[in-house]
């Protein structure tokens, strides 16, 4: 068993998130291409979620596969405005991002 808490002034935020290929070739999911940022312009990179419903690393996805789990953030307690992005990754250096307002 492993507890932790999170720092002073701060709280965990986990999310439970689903990414599914709806393209024809192969896509790689992480929890590296979640991102999450508030309503002050602060950016937080997902922490390591060690339970084991972890979206865990590296996944790759074929056609019509989807991956669920649970991604940690650590964020200030205050923080308001929250939005959850992710990246697809698009090759040769493009970005395709995708963002929802957390509740």
């Amino acid at each position: 068993t492993f507890t932790e808490e999170a720092e002073t002034g701060m709280t965990y935020l986990i999310i439970d998130a689903e990414v599914k290929n709806t393209g024809s070739g192969t896509l790689y999911a992480s929890t590296g291409d979640f991102s999450l940022s508030d309503g002050a312009g602060n950016r937080y990179e997902p922490g390591l979620y060690y339970g084991d419903e972890s979206f865990g690393y590296l996944h790759e996805l074929s056609q019509n596969q989807k991956n669920r789990g649970k991604i940690l953030f650590e964020i200030p307690s205050d923080s308001r405005d929250l939005k959850i992005s992710y990246d697809f990754g698009i090759g040769y250096g493009g970005t395709q991002v995708a963002s929802w307002t957390i509740e």
